[in-house]
């Protein structure tokens, strides 16, 4: 028997009015635009994986997820379709690939980002559920969470900020696009990210030494590369800004560069405003 990869893009479009606006495709088959209303059937073998992108106007983003699998009931955690009975992919990007196990059998899966809530909720058949949240990072009180993406194709840096999911009127991240520089405090956050395509890609972040700065990197005295998991991850951080040695105004440049080492970013500045 013949089995199947699907990957599962949903893109959320975030209307004017507040509404959400949805649509899954196959990404592994761009003309196979899937309906949230209707089951989706898949065979013993086959494997399913996810990825969400939210668009706030015309920019697309790639945001944490999880996905809750249930049975018919919508009420009790499936893990014998899948193996699992959730997945979390805290960085944003493709989830895991998950084989389908059961013979026969429907369930339902949520897909939740923090800050939206559950945005899809289909059936899948031996079945198709999703459950979507928005992740977010959270820093110090009074500091600002960022998460600075890499365009590999484009060999461009975007910039967005993320508000606390916690907060009762938590909102919207603000991207900024084409940037190369960011002003950061002491008690900011930061994790980097990477792209090519919609397609997560695994990266390492190099700060060359600077002799006008005391610390290599805001985030440490004397570790000029930031790891992800691993010795390439594909998040690098969320890394607090702690240095409080140098100067305001002093200014650490990076380069990000793909695991491959084919790719190396345009350099990219972070100054540091209050220390």
């Amino acid at each position: 028997m013949t089995t199947k990869d699907y990957l599962i893009l949903l893109k959320v479009a975030v209307m004017p009015d507040g509404s959400l606006r949805k649509k899954l495709i196959n990404y592994l088959d761009t003309n196979n635009q899937l309906s949230p209303n209707e089951v989706m059937k898949v065979s013993p073998g086959d494997r399913l994986a996810w990825i969400v992108q939210v668009f706030v106007g015309n920019t697309p983003r790639l945001v944490p997820y999880e996905i809750r699998f249930m049975d018919a009931s919508r009420t009790k955690p499936n893990e014998t379709f899948l193996g699992v009975s959730s997945i979390s992919v805290p960085t944003g990007g493709t989830s895991p690939f998950l084989n389908v196990r059961s013979l026969q059998e429907s369930i339902y899966y949520s897909i939740s980002v923090p800050g939206m809530g559950v945005v899809l909720d289909p059936e899948i058949q031996t079945g198709d559920s999703t459950s979507l949240n928005h992740g977010r990072i959270k820093p110090d009180a009074g500091g600002t969470a960022y998460s600075i993406c890499w365009d590999v194709t484009r060999n461009t840096f975007s910039v967005f900020t993320i508000v606390d999911a916690e907060e009762e009127n938590a909102s919207e991240s603000e991207l900024l696009t084409g940037v190369s520089s960011l002003s950061v405090n002491r008690g900011d956050t930061v994790q980097f990210t990477a792209l090519r395509g919609v397609v997560s890609v695994s990266i390492n972040i190099s700060f060359p030494v600077d002799f006008n700065n005391t610390w290599v990197t805001p985030f440490s005295p004397d570790s000029p590369v930031l790891p992800g998991p691993g010795l390439f991850g594909t998040t690098v951080g969320p890394y607090k800004v702690v240095d409080d040695r140098d100067p305001t105004g002093s200014i650490f440049t990076f380069t990000a560069q793909t695991e491959d080492l084919a790719n190396t970013s345009i350099p990219f500045s972070l100054t540091l405003v209050k220390a």
